[in-house]
């Protein structure tokens, strides 16, 4: 599964700015992408406007999204 190889990628981010895994903010933007988004604020409102759906797929418990600047 794609979420396994996007596991693989190490993650160079702060540890105070790792709130959310970084293989399902790969995912997600990729998904997002996919979808037709072209920058980073369209693929953060992909994920807030799939928030809840991508919660109950993965198993997530997000009560918010990344900003545009984290994605």
């Amino acid at each position: 599964m794609l979420l396994n190889h996007l596991s693989k990628i190490a993650d160079h981010r702060r540890s105070e700015g790792r709130r959310y895994p970084l293989n399902y903010i790969l995912l997600f933007s990729v998904l997002a992408i996919l979808s037709g988004a072209t920058s980073y604020r369209k693929i953060q409102r992909f994920i807030a406007a799939h928030r809840v759906r991508l919660n109950e797929l993965f198993s997530l418990k997000w009560k918010r999204v990344p900003a545009h600047t984290t994605v």
